[in-house]
């Protein structure tokens, strides 16, 4: 089992580089103990973790067979990224969080007897659109033809708003919104918005067609994935506006009504 582990804090917003630190850390004082208990914990074979604040890079250290340049696939720490990428859509007034969903994608129902006609934006992010179903898409299509195709096969048992689901779906139709509104393919936000100014050279999309899955697809390495976190807390993505917006809950009264990953 590999793992990329990073724990990152801000007092503040200023934009700060990475702190350059000894190999393993040896010589650091007071993070020995720590070093020691991830050797020492054998339910985790191989890791490579990074630990600063908004000076930079603290403490890093590596385990096993994986290191800071090791290309892994993330799994779901793909969603921090991918909402990274449309909230700079929002900094950049291309759309807004209480944008309908039917503002941006013409298939979309307008319907009011249909709850999917209530679906916005910040519905989507908050995984309280009441969507479900599957990102399941034919290898041929690309990613607005896929989150369509996905829409044709949707549903909406509940009401947006009402209740927490842990799925993917919300990502993508909320990605399929911001491409719309910028006029310019998925792919083009994340390198505009996130891997270019996070300077992300080893991340890219793991299905064999290059589509972006917006909840699950990234693989990167953690050297890159610390240069994302550095980028965001630091205030090179977002505003401090928006990173708040970000980190607050919008809907604390949604029940949790399941996981679907």
């Amino acid at each position: 089992m590999r793992a990329l582990v990073a724990l990152a804090g801000a007092a503040s917003v200023a934009a700060a580089p990475l702190r350059p630190v000894p190999a393993n850390n040896a010589s650091a004082p007071g993070w020995e103990a720590l070093r020691d208990a991830i050797d020492n914990f054998d339910l985790v074979p191989d890791c490579a973790i990074s630990i600063g604040d908004s000076r930079g890079e603290l403490f890093r250290h590596e385990k096993g067979d994986t290191g800071f340049e090791t290309e892994m696939r993330i799994a779901s720490a793909t969603k921090w990224v991918s909402g990274v990428a449309i909230m700079s859509a929002v900094d950049a007034g291309l759309l807004e969080l209480d944008d309908h969903a039917y503002d941006h994608l013409a298939y979309w129902t307008r319907d009011p007897d249909d709850p999917r006609s209530r679906v916005t934006l910040r519905h989507l992010l908050s995984f309280v659109s009441g969507m479900s179903g599957s990102t399941a898409c034919g290898a041929e299509l690309d990613f607005a033809e896929c989150v369509e195709d996905m829409y044709s096969r949707s549903s909406a048992n509940l009401e947006p708003g009402e209740s927490v689901v842990y799925n993917e779906v919300h990502l993508m139709y909320a990605g399929a919104m911001a491409s719309a509104a910028a006029g310019a393919p998925m792919e083009a936000l994340f390198e505009r918005f996130v891997f270019e100014p996070a300077a992300m050279q080893s991340t890219f999309w793991s299905s064999a067609n290059g589509r972006p899955l917006l909840g699950s697809g990234l693989t990167t390495t953690p050297a890159d994935y610390g240069r994302f976190l550095d980028a965001y807390f630091n205030g090179r993505l977002v505003t401090p506006e928006t990173r708040a917006e970000m980190e607050r809950s919008h809907y604390p009264d949604a029940t949790l009504s399941g996981v679907a990953v």
